[in-house]
């Protein structure tokens, strides 16, 4: 095979690559969207003015006020309820379509989304949601202007913010005392939201050497997930832990979003370690 042959390959191969990436974090980012609109609708009535996220409540924050006029027609309860039904429809739709349908909604999931961190700011922002917004923001981009550079670019940067929230999360745990000695994940597998009613939070108050293991493994993985980027075999190590350390956080504590966000980071750490 000549030179100028081996390039062409390189280049198509490169290309694929940048596809399937694109096309697994496309998918999943879409996941997590539909399952989040659908939650929200599923609570719909809290956005009504006697529910817990009532819009009479939260337009009183202070970053609100040079804006009213407006958000009140479009985070009333009925506009709304209506702009969570465009996302799950906008969502959905990022599973099955291409091309410019595809960049259509791609454009207005970005829309939604930053409207659901404005309205939800007061309470602040859903970290889930940020990270996803920032994923779709990317998607958003590499549609608009399709190109090998921008496309490489923007997975490597999906890869440096998973890496990067990996890494404070661990060293945010590694400064706290309560999770060097165990009580915090005791603690949080022993809350009321825990699958079981508390009881592998009882376990691992039964035993303290277990709930340190656990506290320590997570601050080690997650302090040194940026190792990942290393590539073989450091990198089916790390996505192996996380995929299952999502999937617990999912069936134990019942935070599924989570899980699809952080899940769709994956194939842009695949291809920056390859």
């Amino acid at each position: 095979m000549t030179h100028a042959a081996q390039v062409c390959v390189l280049q198509c191969a490169s290309v694929a690559d940048l596809d399937v990436a694109y096309l697994w974090t496309t998918r999943l980012v879409g996941v997590y969207a539909l399952l989040d609109s659908l939650e929200k609708l599923a609570i719909r009535r809290e956005f009504t003015d006697d529910g817990a996220f009532s819009w009479a409540h939260i337009r009183d924050a202070r970053v609100f006020a040079s804006a009213l006029p407006v958000l009140d027609r479009l985070f009333a309860f009925r506009p709304w309820v209506r702009c969570l039904g465009v996302r799950a429809v906008c969502a959905a739709s990022l599973l099955v379509l291409d091309g410019t349908p595809l960049t259509l909604s791609l454009a207005v999931l970005v829309g939604l989304g930053m409207l659901v961190n404005l309205r939800h700011f007061p309470f602040g922002a859903e970290t889930q949601n940020r990270m996803g917004l920032m994923i779709l923001i990317v998607l958003l981009i590499h549609a608009v202007a399709r190109g090998p550079r921008t496309a490489t670019a923007g997975l490597w940067f999906i890869a440096a913010q998973a890496c990067f929230s990996y890494l404070t999360a661990g060293l945010s745990k590694l400064l706290r005392r309560e999770w060097r000695d165990g009580r915090a994940p005791a603690a949080i597998l022993g809350s009321p939201a825990a699958l079981g009613c508390g009881r592998l939070g009882l376990l691992l108050r039964r035993h303290p050497l277990a709930a340190r293991f656990l506290g320590w493994t997570t601050i080690g993985v997650e302090c040194t997930f940026p190792l990942a980027l290393s590539g073989q075999p450091l990198l089916a190590v790390y996505l192996a832990w996380g995929l299952l350390f999502h999937l617990a956080i999912a069936v134990v504590l019942r935070l599924n979003l989570f899980m699809w966000v952080w899940w769709a980071t994956y194939p842009a750490i695949i291809f920056t370690a390859r």
